[in-house]
């Protein structure tokens, strides 16, 4: 009987594991990424290299111009309303 319990532990400690989430690979803010972008009124590529934060911070800034863009038309002005 005991053979059995340690049995039944050991498959539950098994599955335990087999059910935590895989190890994330850890992202490190300060690597560098280099991008080609192009510019308005240009054909010629420009190679942009920016850290993983900074790219996450314009990202983020560029969602936040959208976003205050979008508000900023819905407000009724002047004759329109």
């Amino acid at each position: 009987m005991l053979k059995v319990l340690l049995a039944s532990g050991a498959l539950i400690g098994a599955s335990f594991a087999a059910a935590a989430p895989p190890d994330e690979p850890k992202t490190d803010p300060e690597e560098v990424i280099c991008k080609t972008t192009t510019v308005v009124d240009s054909k010629i590529p420009q190679r942009v290299c920016l850290t993983r934060f900074e790219w996450e911070d314009r990202r983020r800034a560029q969602m936040e111009a959208k976003r205050s863009s979008k508000n900023r038309n819905s407000v009724c002005g002047g004759s329109r309303c």
